[in-house]
Order: structure tokens, then C-alpha cells, then sequence
């Protein structure tokens, strides 16, 4: 066992809780844990996770629970966003082939993001919140390319 895995493990779980309470927070870890792939810097049990849906479960009962909004935005965007995924819902189960394990997933995966980017537009409703969302997106994208980069040059280029 890594104590990577235990740290990233613990610090998922000890946010979990919190997420609940402030679904906001709960966005914010999600979007942590979407661009900067904590889990994939893990080399033991942790590597496996799946901890965006433990957020996603502990975020969209929260907003369920504790905030009196609407789930998202009613705007043009967000229609064709539906409309989107009511096509690709019809296209993934009338389809001539087999309906398999990996056309859920992917379709799991791809109803879960339409959702996320939803409520994003609900739970992002001042400067501030989206001041705090974007600079996680590109804190955690910051450390990915500095990360990559210097495994880049340690191992020549190649």
C-alpha cells in the first residue's frame, strides 16, 4: 500500500462530507479530480477509484437537500445541451447492434458530464464562485503540464 493512495483516498473522502453540505464545493472537487486526475498519480488501490462519482453522488444530493434552485439554467444552451442528449439516448439504444457493457459505460460517462455541465450553470452564480472554479481548472491543469514537462526534460525529450 502507497501513501499516495491513502492521501489522495483520505482527502476525497474527508471532502465528501463537505461536498454534501456545499454542493458548490462539491463542483469544485469534481473539476479537481476531472483535470487534474489525482487518482492517476496513484500506483496502488487508489489508481482504480472511480471517486468523481463518490463527489458527484455526495454533490447532487446536497443540491437536492439543501439548495432551493433550480437544477440548471433554463437557456438556450442548456436546451440544446438536452436536446443533444436526448439524441445521443435514442441513437445509443435503437442502434442494430448489441447494447454491451461498454456502450453503457460510455454512455454513463457521457450523461454524467451533460449533467455536471448542468448544474455547473445553476451552482456558478457570481464572480467569486467562478473566479474559485477557474483557477482550479487551471491550477490542476498548471500541475499536469509542469509535471509533464519536467518528465519531459529528465528523460530527454523522448
Amino acid at each position: 500500500m502507497y501513501w499516495r493512495d491513502i492521501f489522495v483516498t483520505l482527502v476525497v473522502l474527508g471532502s465528501l462530507p463537505y461536498c454534501f453540505r456545499r454542493p458548490f464545493a462539491g463542483l469544485v472537487v469534481f473539476s479537481w479530480l476531472a483535470y487534474m486526475r489525482a487518482q492517476d498519480l496513484c500506483w496502488g488501490f487508489a489508481r482504480y477509484q472511480r471517486f468523481s462519482y463518490f463527489v458527484a453522488i455526495a454533490m447532487f444530493s446536497g443540491i437536492f437537500l439543501f439548495e432551493r434552485k433550480r437544477l440548471f439554467v433554463p437557456d438556450l444552451r442548456n436546451q440544446l445541451l438536452l436536446i443533444l442528449t436526448a439524441i445521443v439516448t435514442v441513437s445509443a439504444f435503437t442502434t442494430r447492434y448489441e447494447v454491451g457493457p461498454l456502450i453503457i459505460n460510455y454512455y454513463s460517462e457521457f450523461v454524467k458530464t451533460i449533467a455536471v455541465a448542468l448544474i455547473t450553470t445553476a451552482l456558478v452564480d457570481s464572480k467569486d464562485r467562478l473566479r474559485i472554479l477557474v483557477w482550479t481548472i487551471a491550477l490542476s491543469l498548471g500541475f499536469s503540464g509542469v509535471k509533464c514537462g519536467l518528465w519531459g526534460i529528465a528523460k530527454g525529450g523522448g
